[in-house]
């Protein structure tokens, strides 16, 4: 297909998982939500467009990531050298979106930009995923609906991760809360009130594909094990749903410290996420969990009341975090608004 446009957008946001990841992989159900931080993608025609034609390339420098470079980061642009193995990996991405919508991806110029912290389990290459997609679809002047676009962007996806179960990809291209179950349509959840949440984020790298190859050995070992910790998990994510609808926050905080500790059993926490949970707890949350992979990464901790000192006992002891108030009115760059937390959810705990 000929390209329609010089220029294409697009943009999506990163996403929590409330409870349910890895069970959901075996055929269990999550519930995700969307943050309010997002992947931008900018594609430009590097054949009509000077700029983009000599525009620099911005490597990620030795021993980093793409998911740490300084942004914008520019490919297709004339370079010197060869790319890093993570900008091939871009590169192999733009390729892989572009023979979707049959676009010849040799005369485009593609930069990124974010607010979102990358490769720590909050959807970033899901977000990318989708976002190129839709600047792609964009420059071709090609309306997408967005399952058309959640399903490209799954074929994206797993060239950084292999296997995904595609709960990444659902929520950041519909937004909003939702319950996944692989294989069935998503399902849009309501809310009664917000979710007052701290996110920290975790030093160390992570070793989530490598925690997830250990825990399918293991499951392949002992299935029936496996398989209880799974259903478990299920039912912690079914309950939450109910716990979200009503408002009850303490219900929904003590199923989160469950999840957690079904976490922990399956193998794919760590010490240092462990200790984020921990201190989250001492300082007022409700409830606390990794998010995502696990394996290193981000935590998630419910917390209506005292989010600033959560965040500076965070500060105070080398992890970033940051709040957000998640709902399903959060689709895009903007959120719509649902009441505060009730202040009955003391009296509700799990």
């Amino acid at each position: 297909m000929p390209i329609a446009s010089t220029t294409g957008h697009g943009s999506a946001p990163g996403k929590v998982i409330l409870l349910g990841e890895h069970a959901v992989v075996y055929g269990r159900t999550a519930v995700a939500v969307a943050l309010d931080r997002h992947v931008r993608v900018n594609i430009v025609s590097a054949v009509s467009c000077d700029e983009a034609k000599t525009a620099p390339r911005r490597d990620c420098g030795e021993g980093s990531t793409w998911e740490s470079a300084p942004f914008p980061v520019t490919l297709f642009a004339p370079i010197e050298s060869e790319p890093s193995p993570e900008l091939q990996r871009l590169r192999k991405a733009l390729a892989c979106a572009a023979g979707y919508l049959r676009l010849d991806p040799s005369p485009l110029a593609l930069s990124v930009d974010t607010d979102l912290p990358m490769a720590v389990g909050l959807g970033s290459s899901a977000a990318l995923s989708v976002a190129l997609v839709r600047a792609l679809a964009a420059v071709a002047a090609f309306e997408l609906d967005d399952t058309s676009v959640c399903n490209a962007a799954l074929e994206v996806e797993k060239l950084f991760h292999g296997y995904p179960s595609g709960i990444d990809n659902t929520v950041a291209t519909f937004g909003g809360m939702l319950a996944f179950k692989r294989g069935q349509p998503h399902r849009q959840l309501n809310a009664a009130c917000a979710l007052p949440l701290v996110v920290a984020v975790g030093r160390l790298p992570r070793q989530t594909q490598a925690g997830v190859l250990n825990l399918r050995g293991r499951w392949q070992r002992e299935p029936d094990r496996y398989e209880g910790w799974f259903d478990e998990i299920d039912w912690l994510a079914g309950t939450a749903e109910g716990a979200i609808a009503n408002g009850h926050l303490g219900k929904l905080g003590g199923l989160m410290n469950s999840n957690h500790r079904l976490l922990q059993q399956l193998g794919v926490s760590t010490p240092e996420l462990d200790s984020m949970v921990d201190l989250a707890r001492a300082h007022g949350a409700l409830g606390a969990k990794l998010t995502g992979g696990g394996g290193g990464g981000a935590v998630i901790c419910l917390c209506p009341d005292s989010r600033d000192e959560l965040i500076r006992a965070f500060a105070a002891a080398g992890w970033n975090a940051f709040t957000t108030d998640l709902h399903p009115a959060l689709r895009g760059e903007h959120a719509g608004n649902l009441p505060a937390p009730s202040r009955d959810y003391r009296d509700l705990r799990a």
